[in-house]
């Protein structure tokens, strides 16, 4: 028999998980596209800890790409209040964004114009700067793309309620709305004749909009659509070709020009994030969620290149001579790459959260950057020095460069179109 006194006390010890396992399990789901594994994940990191800021980060942006905008924005909002250092407010009105600049202190005074629903948001805010003059058009929504044409006159913006609508900024007025899409607009970018525009969302369609008419056409039939959500569109520099990504995991390469099907990429691990073809239209560089950038050939879809990063891609563009490529990141780092001798030759770490657009300037010296932050900055690549340039109360989810880089257009959560003329 066995003497109850006799059997030693052993103290039984349970360690907690972190939940930084939890959320560092996350991301890998995300990256191999298993996202409602990883929402799952994300979820249980915040149980762990109610005020994980970059879970409540990751999980939004998850939710914002599988089309649950509300969802999506509750967590963006929470992620704002903590870093605000609110984290048990649930209701919170606004946000105030930190003083990047002292040529921007009052910006972040500048509150969105609109509080109604309205069809089509008129008043312009005007603020300047030391380098650059700035206007905002406040909306009812949230601003999810933005294109700007080739003289910088006309604005193109998309919005989570899948509206579409064409602005005049010279003369400060909204000219169409479109219609056609069903769900939130997630990419815009003019032709190259400036007669049209293709757009693209949630609810996985590519459609062709005249500028003189609100009634849209589906770009190719319909069998030949993605079956997510379209991520991203770039169009080549003689305007014959259109690429599309999806986070169904293909590229869709459409030749605008000739009656056949689109050349469809498959084999990638995880959602398409953003696009950018080279200047000489040879290839169609690639990011995604799966820590690889891959150039492909343009007409026939080939791999020529692939570029491992050390994060997950979230922007990227080349320069107008095609040598360089820039990079951006949910690390917040930004990389450029010499393509000619596959070497990378800057690092740029500024920003504070995923960078969300990245365009080089004519001039080749300079990059502008922006980011969920809600910074715009300016790099000077020869000395990489920065400057930030200005800024919005939330996070600027899509941009714009005009043609001759003098005029810069940023969409954001704060329901702003900002418009950046440099002086």
């Amino acid at each position: 028999t066995f003497n109850d006194q006799n059997i030693s006390k052993k103290e039984i010890k349970v360690e907690k998980i972190s939940p930084d396992f939890y959320y560092n399990l996350g991301v890998e789901k995300a990256e191999a596209g298993e996202d409602q594994e990883a929402l799952d994940l994300f979820t249980q990191a915040i149980r762990c800890d109610e005020n994980y800021l970059k879970a409540y980060q990751y999980r939004g942006f998850l939710l914002e790409k599988m089309g649950f905008m509300q969802r999506a924005q509750a967590d963006f909002t929470k992620a704002k209040e903590i870093k605000c250092g609110n984290p048990f407010k649930s209701q919170s009105s606004s946000y105030q964004t930190e003083d990047f600049d002292s040529t921007i202190a009052n910006e972040t005074q500048v509150k969105s114009t609109s509080s109604k629903k309205t069809a089509s948001p008129a008043e312009f805010s005007k603020i300047k700067t030391e380098h650059w003059q700035s206007k905002f058009i406040g909306n009812a929504d949230t601003v999810t793309a933005v294109a700007i044409n080739t003289s910088g006159k006309l604005i193109a913006a998309g919005y989570d309620s899948n509206r579409m609508y064409l602005w005049d900024q010279q003369q400060k007025k909204h000219m169409v709305s479109y219609q056609g899409h069903t769900k939130a607009i997630r990419s815009i970018i003019f032709s190259i004749d400036q007669q049209r525009i293709y757009s693209a969302g949630n609810d996985h369609q590519i459609r062709i909009h005249s500028l003189s008419s609100p009634k849209p056409t589906l770009l190719g039939q319909a069998k030949h659509q993605h079956c997510q959500s379209v991520t991203a569109l770039a169009l080549s520099y003689d305007g014959e070709i259109l690429v599309s990504g999806s986070a169904d995991k293909t590229i869709k390469i459409w030749f605008l020009t000739k009656k056949i099907e689109p050349l469809t990429l498959t084999g990638f691990a995880s959602e398409i994030t953003g696009l950018t073809i080279s200047p000489d239209n040879q290839f169609v560089a690639i990011a995604s969620l799966d820590k690889n950038i891959r150039l492909r050939g343009l007409n026939d879809g080939k791999l020529l290149k692939s570029i491992p990063v050390n994060s997950s891609t979230s922007s990227l563009t080349t320069s107008a001579d095609g040598r360089l490529l820039a990079i951006g990141g949910f690390n917040h780092e930004i990389t450029v790459w010499d393509l000619e001798t596959g070497e990378k030759i800057h690092t740029l770490l500024e920003h504070r959260e995923l960078i969300s657009g990245l365009h080089f300037l004519p001039n080749l010296k300079e990059l502008i950057s922006v980011s969920w932050d809600g910074s715009i900055k300016l790099w000077q690549l020869d000395d990489h020095s920065v400057k930030t340039i200005g800024s919005h109360q939330n996070a600027i989810l899509s941009s714009a460069l005009s043609l001759d880089g003098k005029i810069f257009v940023t969409g954001s959560r704060d329901k702003r179109i900002g418009i950046w003329t440099r002086d």
